[in-house]
């Protein structure tokens, strides 16, 4: 996102998965810039010590909509239309990568299945000026130091293939 993209204070965010490590910071790092964010999770949003988005007093007036993306479309749909965000940034994932192997199946419905009916969604939808889709670097498999984003995915684990 460029600087101008983030001080427009037009532009709403819509952030999917805002509870998790990278998505909460990426919450906070929005509302520094002045931006309207709207942050979603499948989770209730946690106590403020786990939120980094909560820890200033800017923070407060974060919108939170609990959303769970294996089932709730309609819920989707309706916080695109009450809200009219312009930016949708998805953090939203089944992680923890050992009990992917326990269950392969249920990191498929989340990170498969469920983005794929969340860009059917978004392919409809009018107000939509850029999306952005958070990986993992898990999907480059066992690497030393830096791998550059063109380096092909060479995922190692189900977990690793549902994000790829």
């Amino acid at each position: 996102m460029s600087q101008r993209e983030a001080n427009d204070t037009k532009h709403s965010f819509l952030i999917l998965g805002a509870n998790s490590f990278s998505g909460a910071s990426f919450v906070r790092h929005l509302r520094k810039k002045n931006c309207t964010v709207i942050a979603t999770s499948r989770s209730k949003q946690p106590d403020h010590a786990f939120v980094p988005y909560l820890w200033d007093k800017n923070g407060q007036d974060i919108i939170f909509e609990r959303l769970d993306l294996n089932s709730e479309d309609d819920s989707l749909e309706n916080i695109l239309d009450k809200y009219t965000p312009t930016h949708v940034v998805n953090f939203a994932a089944q992680s923890m990568v050992g009990e992917s192997w326990l269950h392969p199946q249920a990191w498929m419905r989340t990170n498969v299945y469920s983005t794929v009916r969340l860009h059917e969604t978004l392919r409809n939808y009018k107000n939509l000026r850029k999306y952005v889709q958070v990986t993992t670097p898990e999907v480059y498999g066992s690497t030393e130091g830096w791998v550059s984003e063109h380096r092909n995915f060479n995922p190692s684990t189900p977990y690793a293939v549902s994000r790829a």
